[in-house]
């Protein structure tokens, strides 16, 4: 033993100056927020630990240096992410500003509307927002766009122009096909559809060529779910899968999957989208990429942001005053006020975005950069303006297993369609926990 540490003595001295540096790095951490604790305003914000990371840290200490009245107390958690948030609204800890992240949330009366402190919203002018009925109670504050992503040396090699080539679906399935016949050995196009808003994304914004219907096929007209205009969509792609024009374990295929296929060459297209940018300009880095929108059916569609956005809400500290007076309360809710304006401001969301960290629709303008910035190309996009389905308590198990059979061809398309009209709008109303939303109120 003395041997092997003589030996490594160096090695050693390092490995112990880490740790020790991490103990006191952590132990001035949290003085210092204890120290803020009694100086200063504490607002509390929960975000996912993803692509955001590094760049609202950097914002945050920014603010929290700059600022000396309001202390910000990041927490950024993992998968855990839903358990921890409900847990702590639920025994009333200190948080105040989260993503939101599902109908529960609504049940157990943990949100408030925006409007319940006055925060200014005056700079969002996309309807970059969640609605709940008549109230506004979140922002979408990340959003992203959902393309294609071409190897660009493979449609070369076969004469392929993307940008002329592909207009809507009949022409990508002749692009497939083009690539099929060259080389029977590669994924023409590679898809995950193993959740339900890239069902929603991708076939769904397909599909808003044949229908009043948004990408998550809510009817903004009718008020109702409505998979009417998926028809001829399903019908091209049961075609696809036929002829072996998409994988066929699109149903199971996670997206490590898809980025491991691409780079080794082993598929020619792929769905990527902003959330995914940094791992396509580091993983893919030296590959000849393109983009392009996903093409509808036929003319007339229109492009929708991603269904799952970063929405920021407001915690309903209301429900306990936890002994506080209430100019304490007044106090708090001007910080909390003060520190989500911030987070929506120009300066903070154009910080996060030049980095690819965040990409809020409401401040940005698209100017062409490298082969990459067709990936925040948002012309033409808006958002789903008039859609219950974040606040409704759905069923996407069903949704996305009767997709899949008709894609297969294990169920009749047009039995398929009309048994998800009857199915689902049948458990939206009958579902007892959809009582609180009034659907008439998320028309166009």
């Amino acid at each position: 033993m003395s041997d092997f540490i003589k030996k490594n003595t160096y090695l050693i001295t390092v490995i112990f100056f880490i740790i020790m540096s991490s103990i006191i790095y952590k132990g001035y951490k949290i003085n210092l927020e204890k120290k803020n604790y009694i100086t200063k305003e504490v607002v509390t914000l929960y975000l996912k630990n993803n692509e955001i990371k590094d760049g609202i840290v950097e914002e945050v200490d920014k603010f929290n240096k700059a600022n000396e009245e309001i202390y910000i107390r990041l927490r950024l958690t993992n998968d855990d992410f839903d358990n921890i948030v409900h847990t702590k609204l639920a025994n009333e800890y200190d948080i105040d500003i989260f993503e939101y992240n599902g109908k529960t949330l609504l049940e157990k009366d943990f949100i408030k509307p925006l409007s319940s402190i006055g925060i200014d919203l005056s700079n969002i002018k996309d309807d970059s927002f969640l609605s709940y009925n008549d109230e506004i109670i979140g922002v979408k504050y990340g959003s992203a766009m959902e393309k294609l992503m071409y190897n660009k040396d493979i449609l070369n090699n076969l004469n392929i122009d993307i940008s002329s080539e592909v207009n809507n679906v009949d022409s990508l399935i002749e692009v497939l096909e083009k690539i099929k016949k060259e080389d029977n050995n590669i994924i023409p196009l590679d898809l995950s559809l193993k959740g339900i808003h890239d069902v929603f994304t991708i076939i769904g914004t397909m599909a808003t060529s044949d229908n009043t219907t948004y990408p998550t096929f809510w009817n903004y007209k009718t008020g109702e779910y409505d998979y009417n205009g998926l028809k001829e969509v399903l019908f091209k792609l049961n075609y696809m899968y036929n002829n072996n024009l998409i994988n066929h374990d699109f149903d199971t295929k996670l997206q490590e999957d898809l980025f491991n296929d691409f780079k080794e060459g082993k598929s020619a297209i792929t769905p990527v989208n902003f959330y995914q940018k940094y791992s396509v300009m580091d993983r893919l880095e030296g590959m000849n990429l393109e983009f392009s929108n996903i093409p509808f059916n036929k003319d007339g569609g229109q492009l929708y942001y991603y269904t799952y956005s970063r929405t920021l809400v407001l915690a309903n500290t209301n429900r306990t005053d936890n002994g506080k007076s209430d100019d304490e309360i007044k106090k708090h809710n001007e910080a909390v006020k003060t520190v989500f304006e911030w987070l929506i401001s120009n300066e903070v969301t154009g910080n996060l975005l030049e980095k690819d960290y965040n990409f809020a629709s409401f401040n940005y303008e698209h100017k062409e950069k490298d082969m990459y910035s067709e990936i925040n190309n948002n012309e033409g996009y808006i958002h789903l303006k008039e859609d219950p389905t974040e606040v409704l308590a759905g069923n996407s198990d069903m949704i996305r297993k009767t997709i899949y059979s008709m894609i297969k061809g294990e169920l009749d398309i047009n039995t398929g369609i009309q048994k998800l009209n009857e199915d689902i709008n049948n458990f939206i109303k009958n579902n007892s926990r959809n009582k609180d939303v009034d659907l008439d109120k998320y028309k166009e």
